[in-house]
This record gives structure tokens, C-alpha cells and sequence, in this order.
């Protein structure tokens, strides 16, 4: 079974592109994701390492490069479904020059949230109680996680409008690139689109090639803290899976971590796992080497009866 290896990993360490490329390679990931936080200094060692057939780039994650005037990036720097035209003028540049780098290194998919609605951020306060001991099905608990329900339901129809617009004046643009356009689900419940909204897009921009990226830390927070099935749901979003970011999670919200570092059981996540043949790992840059490769090796073993991708598409090396 193939991997590839997001450069959120080593971006932050290096100042040459091709140096950073080599590192991954040095893992034995022949093709790699390259991540919302490249700066523009690595570019062009990037550029060399994909025209010299180093590496193939399978996926860029939106924004990237990192924006002008930012000194680190981030896939929230602008709001795709933000009320404040300036932002979504700015996103909707931003997501253009990230759909034209992705073409120019070959990459196939562009990976992007959705945005936020514009609310308090009370997912922060339910992962503070979880900490404190209040679990799902608890008075208090459950009660914040109501108000929460409620208030995203009722402001989250005018931010999935203006995110149907962003998506509708993406897509030609990508299209016409040669690139593909994936959402991915964030871990709040503030965030655009829901599990639900995501699958009413899917299916009404289905024939214009829009289709989803699983993040698997992700979908484990936004079930840590109750607000759904993992599984059920990417079984159901399954049909437009186009890619799957892979790291672990310690409940209820610490992500980016190697796979076997956290509490997620990815057994159960087997048949899906060999269902597309873009499986990127995504770990915190702290994370060393070994813990990588480790984890690489434990998702080997637990996935073992997933249809393997084809060579071409990338691998890991075994350890």
C-alpha cells in the first residue's frame, strides 16, 4: 500500500525546496502533498525536484505558496464563505494562484476548506469541558452542545450560499488547469461546510467534478466531542472520496500525530483505506522521523487486507 508524505511536515525546517524534497525521499515517499505553510523561498527547489522527476506532486492544500505578506500560512488565512467581500475577493485570488501552482507541479488535486461561520467559538468551550470531565451524554455538556447545534444551524444558511458562489467560480478555473477541486471537513462544528451540507454539494456539483477529502483526525475530533459518527459518515461520503488525510489524534483534540501515537483504532477504516490511492500522511512538524516511519509501518499492518494502489501512484519505502 502507497503513501505520500505532506511537506507540512519539514516545510518550517528548510530553505531549499530540493533539500526538503530529499528528506522525504530519504523516507522512501516518492510522491508528497505540498502543504498550506510552503513559503516562496522553497519553491523553486521544488520546481527543480519535479522537473527532474525527484518526486511527483500528488496534491497542493490551499493556500499555497504561503500568501504575500503572511510569514506562516494556513488554510484559514481567508474565508471562502466570509460576509466581508474583501475576504472573499482575497480567497477567491488566493485559491486561483494555489489552483495555478498546482497545475504547473502536475499535481491533480487542490485540497480546501470552506471557511467558518462568523459565531463564537463555542467548540473551543466543549473541548474545555470535555478536559474538565464532561463527557457526550452529560446535562451540561449536552446543553452547550445544543446552543452550539442551533446557532450553526440557523447563521450556517447564508455562509453555505456564498460557499456554493466561491465553488461555482472555482471550478471552471480548475477545470481548465487540468486540476480538481476536494473539500475538506474541518474539526468545529463553527465550520463550513457540515458532514450533511458537504454531502448536498457533492451530489449537486457532482458532474462538474467537485468531490471530498477525508481528513481522518478530523472526522475523530468532530466525534470526540459528539457531533458525529466517524465512520458512518465517511462510509456515506465515501462514493466522492477523492483522498484521505492521515494522522492520530489523543482525545478530544490533539492532532497531527503519527499513526499509533494517538487513540484512533484505524482497523475499522480498512476497506475504505484501499478505496483511493491518495493516502497522505499529514503529521505535526515535531514529529521525528521514527514516529513516522513507525506509524507507516502499524498502518501497513492494519490495512493489510486494502486493495494496494498501483506503483505509479507513490509509495513509502518499508521499514
Amino acid at each position: 500500500m502507497s503513501f505520500s508524505l505532506s511537506t507540512r511536515w519539514n516545510a518550517s525546517r528548510h530553505r531549499d525546496g530540493a533539500r526538503m524534497i530529499d528528506e522525504i525521499r530519504e523516507l522512501g515517499f516518492a510522491t508528497v502533498e505540498l502543504g498550506h505553510d510552503l513559503r516562496a523561498d522553497l519553491v523553486p527547489g521544488v520546481r527543480q525536484a519535479v522537473s527532474a522527476s525527484v518526486v511527483r506532486v500528488g496534491s497542493v492544500h490551499n493556500f499555497c505558496p504561503v500568501p504575500l505578506g503572511y510569514v506562516r500560512g494556513s488554510p484559514d488565512l481567508y474565508s471562502p464563505c466570509a460576509t466581508d467581500t474583501l475576504e472573499q475577493e482575497a480567497a477567491v485570488r488566493n485559491t486561483r494562484r494555489t489552483v495555478e501552482f498546482a497545475a504547473d507541479v502536475g499535481a491533480e488535486w487542490v485540497v480546501l476548506h470552506g471557511g467558518r461561520v462568523e459565531m463564537a467559538d463555542r467548540t473551543g468551550k466543549m473541548i474545555g469541558r470535555y478536559l474538565q470531565g464532561d463527557r457526550p451524554g452529560a446535562g451540561v455538556y449536552d446543553k452547550l452542545r445544543m446552543r452550539q447545534l442551533m446557532e450553526r444551524e440557523k447563521k450556517g444558511i447564508r455562509h453555505l450560499a456564498l460557499l456554493r458562489q466561491f465553488i461555482e467560480t472555482m471550478l471552471p478555473h480548475a477545470e481548465k488547469l487540468g486540476c480538481r477541486l476536494a473539500i475538506e471537513i474541518q474539526p468545529m462544528w463553527e465550520s463550513v461546510p457540515t458532514e450533511l451540507e458537504l454531502f448536498d454539494l457533492l451530489t449537486e456539483f457532482k458532474d462538474s467534478g467537485l468531490r471530498y477529502w477525508h481528513d481522518f483526525g478530523h472526522g475523530q475530533i468532530r466525534e470526540n466531542l459528539g457531533f458525529i459518527n466517524h465512520r458512518r459518515w465517511l462510509e456515506r461520503l465515501q462514493p466522492f472520496l477523492a483522498g484521505m488525510h492521515i494522522h492520530d489524534v489523543v482525545a478530544p483534540a490533539q492532532d497531527h500525530l503519527a499513526p499509533g501515537m494517538g487513540d484512533m483504532d484505524f482497523t475499522v477504516f480498512t476497506e475504505i483505506a484501499g478505496r483511493t490511492k491518495a493516502r497522505v500522511l499529514e503529521p505535526h512538524p515535531e514529529t521525528t522521523a521514527d514516529d513516522l516511519t513507525n506509524g507507516v509501518r502499524q498502518l501497513r499492518q492494519q490495512w493489510a487486507d486494502a486493495i494496494a494502489a498501483p506503483r505509479s501512484e507513490g509509495s513509502c519505502a518499508s521499514s
